[in-house]
């Protein structure tokens, strides 16, 4: 695997980490979450279990619930390295 996927990755592991803070400080359930982003409950499981990684649209819809802002996360991070 070269150096730019492994960034990807590593970038997305964090977002995930960010997204499931985000929703246990907003007291959403991941059923809850999942319902008003349109996404299976599953879903959301998947994600925060690292067992599935999520489409770009699936993010921008976690986030939109959650009030996220992706943008500015992923800046910060990538100013990090």
């Amino acid at each position: 695997m070269n150096k730019n996927h492994e960034n990807v990755r590593e970038l997305v592991n964090v977002l995930l980490g960010q997204l499931k803070e985000a929703r246990n400080a907003s007291g959403l359930s991941q059923r809850k979450l999942a319902t008003l982003a349109g996404l299976d409950p599953k879903t959301i499981s998947f994600f925060e279990q690292r067992k599935r990684s999520p489409t770009l649209h699936s993010l921008l819809l976690i986030a939109e619930v959650l009030e996220f802002d992706l943008g500015k996360s992923i800046g910060e991070l990538r100013n990090e390295n």
